[in-house]
């Protein structure tokens, strides 16, 4: 019976010792996936502390560069309006040297660019001469940053004035264009209503006509092959497209012109006694002398439209009448 107990009692004492075993691996266990939890959770709140003071030096850097650049290019401005006073005092000295920086101002206040380039020689300054004004301020004062950004506003500048530039040549070439129409116009037009008929025609109408055509035929000609040579240099279809719009409007103009001196050939044909090309007789309507009024339900014979006015188009005859269809 001792014998029984002492191995019953022994035996719970090991029972006890593997729960205490167990329990303490329990223990351990948790505990360590707390801490690992615990080391996660700190790794992360680091991480996000880092960010924060990464982003907040990143944006106090960027403050900082751009109030600098502003300041810099404050200061650029300030030294290219210097630079410009001094050069317009040194130019108009040459004129007339009593002049101070005192007499500038009065001068700058009182008269117009164009009085200060006539009487002192002073050309006005654009606004690409204005930036290399700036640009050789920064550089005198080692501010490279903005003499970079400088650069690149100045490129964007003349740019921008080439640009305007070519517009102005290209709408002025168009108004010569035009002025010129309008005076051949009005001579032919002069002509065909002096001139009689038949055997009294003047024969000169028909080769002066001709003529005109032939100019406009080769003018146009002319301008369809830079037209063509410049589309072949551009490399994308805007550049092409930028191209085609600048010549485009000349092209209307010699297109609207010729169509307008078809019609005074064909009218001069008549005049002369000479068959008009079918093509220009298919129309039945009525010929310009036997249309009085200023608006129209059908199309006097040998007019072509030059315009549109409230929204309908206006045209005009050989002989110069003008009639707007209803």
């Amino acid at each position: 019976m001792g014998m029984l107990l002492a191995a019953l009692g022994g035996a719970a004492d090991q029972g006890i010792d593997m729960i205490d075993k167990r329990m303490a691996e329990d223990t351990r266990i948790k505990h360590d996936k707390s801490m690992a939890e615990f080391n996660a959770e700190l790794a992360n709140q680091k991480a996000i502390a880092l960010d924060k003071l990464k982003t907040e030096s990143t944006e106090r850097q960027r403050v900082a560069t751009q109030a600098r650049q502003e300041q810099e290019a404050q200061s650029a401005e300030q030294g290219g309006k210097e630079i410009q006073a001094k050069r317009e005092i040194d130019t108009a000295t040459q004129r007339a040297p009593s002049v101070d920086a005192s007499a500038m101002g009065l001068i700058n206040s009182n008269l117009t660019p164009a009085q200060k380039e006539k009487y002192y020689g002073i050309e006005a300054t654009d606004a690409v001469g204005q930036l290399d004004d700036q640009i050789t301020a920064a550089r005198n004062a080692g501010n490279y940053d903005t003499v970079a950004t400088l650069r690149s506003a100045r490129k964007d500048a003349l740019d921008q004035l080439k640009a305007d530039r070519k517009d102005t040549v290209d709408n002025r070439r168009v108004d010569v264009m035009e002025e010129r129409n309008d005076i051949q116009s009005k001579r032919i037009e002069a002509a065909i209503a002096k001139s009689g008929s038949g055997a009294h025609a003047d024969k000169n109408l028909l080769p002066t006509i001709d003529g005109m055509r032939k100019d406009v035929a080769d003018e146009a000609s002319k301008i369809n092959g830079l037209m063509k040579s410049e589309m072949a240099t551009a490399v994308t279809p805007k550049a092409k497209q930028a191209v085609k719009d600048a010549y485009q409007p000349q092209l209307d103009a010699l297109d609207a012109r010729r169509k307008q001196l078809a019609v005074y050939y064909d009218f001069a044909l008549e005049k002369v006694g000479l068959p008009v090309p079918k093509k220009s007789t298919e129309n039945s309507n009525p010929s310009p002398k036997d249309v009085g009024k200023s608006t129209i339900t059908s199309l006097p014979k040998g007019a072509v439209q030059i315009g549109t006015s409230g929204g309908k188009p206006v045209y005009q005859t050989p002989d110069g009448k003008k009639f707007k269809a209803d």
